[in-house]
């Protein structure tokens, strides 16, 4: 990668490729992730509650033939909004019954969106170079690998809110009031996904932006209101349906709305509660492995004063920080809310590491050694867990290890020799190699019999052997401490989840 010379402050990137070879590694990063993400997709069982919630739901929807009242437990489930349950039972219908697939399949493309936005968004704000670092950066992120793979609404939510608040930065920030109508729509897709949630990702960064350029006064137009109305009413039909056609729905909804606050109702407890710092830990486990360039974007914020100078990217970091202290300020704490951070992370952590290697070439140089020792370090390890994985727990014995061996091993030197020689390209390129590898062989096995174990059935995991698995815990019980089966996940398997709906059986109620 080549560096142009800073101009006015800001850090000039040089597009080193020529226009074929960005599109080319543009698409090699957005098939990685549909192959990273996408590996296994459709494999049972149901774990998490969100995804249990959601599969019975996506379940009844069909069954029934009513997409309007979510149905769960006998009776009406209206605690969170149907978009994605429509989307999710949209895509059953069209393949022709219901499965694990058609239930992730949703977030899964939302995952993809994600993808492609840092990367047009990186590219508008500093060329081709920063759009590709962004893109490789939330690639790997362990947020968007985990959440992209579960039948929950959550990635959704994240790409529309993302989407809309890059219509508005690309269009009526800059005085383009075209985009209004994309911003009023996408906004109101998210009110329909997650409710008053989507309403503060898109609108508190909108309303801070606009405070610090002074022109929250200007923004009130008769257009933008309309607009706006018409978002909130679009968003909000659903809710006023379910209001005017369920008993006790308003009590329901009410309960829902204030619980995150810290207003306990009488039919719920509150759960995942926690103090303000406590989102500091979720936003460095949803980053892993790209936590220790987080020092970089606090250098690069505090040297331009939060890119005072250049409103782009200075809106990039309103939306992180805004919508990060609203959810550390809300009592209610669930790693998964830093999910639409994920996109802004990687913008600003490739902004700031492209600004290192611009502005201090000697401390990126040392940056980049240390770097690399840990992708060794770290990667060794993960290395050293798959051989015992693929050579004890499934009996593949020496071929495994040499396989790992050549191939991961390989890859972890490269990047620590290229990191020790300054090339950040092939450093870089060298340790997501070997991250996407690790993460493809965890997801082909691992997890499979990991979901299986933990959901009480580990004798329905492909090649399980019940003798060797006894061994196993006798001599590694640390080591398969996470395999051992959960209530939770157990009573989720009371139905079979990959059983497909026959969509023309007659509707009736359950």
């Amino acid at each position: 990668m080549t560096v142009a010379a800073p101009q006015s402050g800001q850090v000039g990137i040089g597009e080193a490729a020529g226009p074929r070879r960005p599109r080319l590694l543009a698409a090699l990063l957005l098939l990685a992730y549909l192959l990273t993400a996408g590996l296994e997709l459709g494999t049972p069982p149901v774990t998490t509650k969100r995804e249990d919630r959601c599969h019975d739901i996506v379940r009844n929807m069909l069954h029934r033939g009513d997409w309007v009242v979510p149905w769960r437990m006998g009776g009406p489930w209206i605690n969170k909004p149907p978009l994605f349950y429509w989307a999710a039972a949209t895509t059953a219908t069209v393949s022709g019954g219901y499965s694990l697939w058609a239930l992730r399949l949703p977030p899964y493309l939302a995952g993809a969106a994600l993808m492609l936005l840092v990367l047009v968004w990186g590219r508008r704000l500093g060329g081709w170079a920063v759009g590709l670092l962004a893109a490789a950066l939330l690639l790997p992120m362990k947020g968007l690998q985990d959440m992209a793979r579960e039948g929950s609404a959550e990635m959704l939510l994240a790409a529309l809110c993302g989407w809309a608040l890059y219509a508005y930065d690309s269009g009526m920030r800059r005085g383009r009031p075209g985009r209004l109508g994309v911003v009023a729509a996408l906004l109101a897709l998210g009110i329909l996904t997650k409710a008053t949630v989507a309403l503060m990702i898109v609108t508190l960064p909108i309303v801070v932006d606009l405070v610090w350029r002074r022109r929250l006064g200007e923004a009130f137009t008769a257009r933008r209101v309309t607009a706006l109305l018409l978002a909130l009413t679009a968003g909000s039909a659903w809710y006023l349906w379910i209001l005017s056609t369920v008993p006790g729905a308003w009590d329901r909804l009410f309960s829902e709305l204030v619980l995150p606050v810290g207003v306990e109702m009488p039919d719920h407890t509150q759960t995942h509660y926690g103090p303000p710092t406590e989102h500091i830990g979720s936003m460095l486990r949803v980053t892993l492995p790209v936590l220790l360039l987080w020092p970089l974007v606090i250098w690069r914020a505090l040297r331009t004063r939060l890119w005072r100078d250049d409103p782009g990217w200075r809106f990039v970091a309103v939306v992180l920080l805004t919508v990060f202290v609203a959810f550390s300020l809300i009592p209610k704490k669930r790693t998964d809310y830093m999910l639409p951070l994920l996109p802004f992370a990687a913008l600003l952590l490739a902004e700031s590491t492209r600004a290192c290697m611009a502005l201090a070439p000697g401390a990126w140089r040392r940056i980049l050694r240390v770097l690399g020792v840990v992708t060794l370090l770290g990667g060794g390890l993960g290395a050293a867990v798959v051989a015992l994985w693929y050579g004890e727990a499934l009996g593949g014995g020496v071929p495994a290890l040499v396989t790992v061996g050549l191939l991961g091993g390989g890859l972890l030197a490269a990047a620590l020799v290229w990191a020790w020689k300054g090339a950040s390209g092939r450093f870089a390129a060298a340790a997501l190699a070997a991250w996407l590898l690790g993460l493809l062989t965890y997801q082909a096995s691992m997890e499979v019999h990991k979901r299986f174990h933990m959901a009480g059935i580990p004798e329905a995991a492909p090649g399980y052997d019940a003798g060797q698995w006894v061994g196993l815990h006798e001599r590694y019980p640390d080591l398969l401490e996470g395999f051992e089966p959960e209530e939770r996940w157990v009573a989720n398997l009371q139905e079979q989840p990959g059983a497909e709906i026959d969509l023309d059986e007659a509707h009736d109620d359950d």
